[in-house]
C-alpha cells in the first residue's frame, strides 16, 4: 500500500477525533437536600455519578436526554427527580455564522448540560401508630 493511500485511509479516522473535541465529557453539579447527608445516583444515557453524602458536587457524563436524580436518607422515603437537559431549549436558529467559520452561538444556555444545582426534598418515613 502507497504513502498516499495509507494517508487516505487514516486522515478521516484521525480527524473524527477532532469533530468531538467541542463537547465536554461532564458537568460539575452540586446536589443539594433536604435534608442534608443523602446518598444521591446522578443517570444519564452516557453514564452515572454517585454521591455519597449531600450537598455535594458530582462530574456528570452529559448526555442527550434529560438526568435522573436518586437520593436516599436513613428515616426518609426515597426521592426521584427528573431534570430536563438544557439542550432541549437550543434553537438552530440561535447559531449565528461567524466569518471566520465557527459558528457564534447566541443561546442563553449551553447547547449540552445541566442545571448546575440540583435540590431534592426527601418525605419523612410514616411513623408507626402506637396502640
Amino acid at each position: 500500500m502507497s504513502k498516499r493511500s495509507l494517508l487516505l485511509v487514516c486522515a478521516p479516522v484521525l480527524l473524527a477525533g477532532c469533530v468531538l473535541t467541542d463537547v465536554p465529557p461532564g458537568q460539575m453539579v452540586q446536589v443539594v437536600t433536604d435534608p442534608p447527608a443523602a446518598v444521591c445516583d446522578l443517570m444519564t444515557d452516557r453514564g452515572r455519578a454517585t454521591v455519597n453524602a449531600t450537598p455535594a458536587v458530582a462530574v456528570v457524563p452529559i448526555g442527550r436526554g434529560d438526568m435522573t436524580v436518586t437520593c436516599q436518607a436513613k428515616g426518609f422515603e426515597p426521592a426521584m427527580l427528573t431534570v430536563e437537559n438544557l439542550a432541549r431549549n437550543f434553537v438552530p436558529e440561535q447559531v449565528v455564522p461567524r466569518s471566520l467559520g465557527r459558528p457564534d452561538i447566541q443561546s442563553p444556555t449551553p447547547i449540552y448540560g445541566y442545571p448546575d444545582v440540583v435540590r431534592v426534598a426527601l418525605t419523612p418515613l410514616p411513623v408507626p401508630e402506637k396502640k
